[in-house]
């Protein structure tokens, strides 16, 4: 037979066991909970004290289109990288006729399109903003200049030049029209 202070020292044991393992959750519970008040913490400082807003790269591509659409090289200039680069990949359907085609330019030869070409350019739906610098940009968007009509999705990516918000890149696709008359 056992004796009673084996028995007791048994129940004991298990006890601290529970009591133990209760500790260690609750400590990780409270450590958790501390890390994710710090991060949130930090967060809204960033925020209060100067992080860049999805608006804001909203608003740098909205002075880029409103550079092409003023026929101003010099706007369209200031609010691109030295090494900006918009591609352009389409498809064009005349009858039964299907065509496909791209085209890429740097920042000076899109400056001296802007200067002489009229393009109207028209945004719709809601901008995809993703992103925490260099922010991504998505955006339907159609266009009409050039003697065409283009209907298709861009892509920017709009970063952070020694503070000031600038399009690195544009990337559209879609399709490619003839205006006529």
């Amino acid at each position: 037979m056992t004796a009673p202070t084996d028995r007791a020292t048994s129940d004991d044991t298990a006890r601290v066991d529970r009591i133990e393992h209760r500790n260690r959750v609750l400590t990780f519970t409270v450590i958790a909970l501390a890390v994710v008040v710090v991060v949130l913490g930090g967060w809204v400082i960033y925020n209060l004290v100067g992080g860049t807003s999805t608006s804001e790269a909203e608003q740098a591509i909205d002075a880029y289109n409103t550079a092409w659409e003023e026929q101003d090289p010099e706007a369209l200039l200031a609010v691109v990288t030295d090494d900006f680069l918009e591609e352009y990949h389409w498809y064009t359907q005349l009858g039964d006729q299907l065509s496909v085609g791209s085209e890429s330019w740097g920042a000076a030869s899109a400056a001296s399109y802007a200067a002489t070409t009229d393009y109207r350019i028209e945004l719709s739906g809601e901008a995809i903003v993703v992103g925490d610098g260099p922010w991504f940009v998505s955006v339907t968007e159609s266009q009409t200049g050039g003697g065409f009509h283009y209907e298709g999705t861009a892509g920017y990516v709009v970063v952070d030049d020694d503070g000031t918000l600038k399009v690195a890149r544009k990337s559209w696709i879609g399709s490619r029209q003839p205006v006529t008359g």
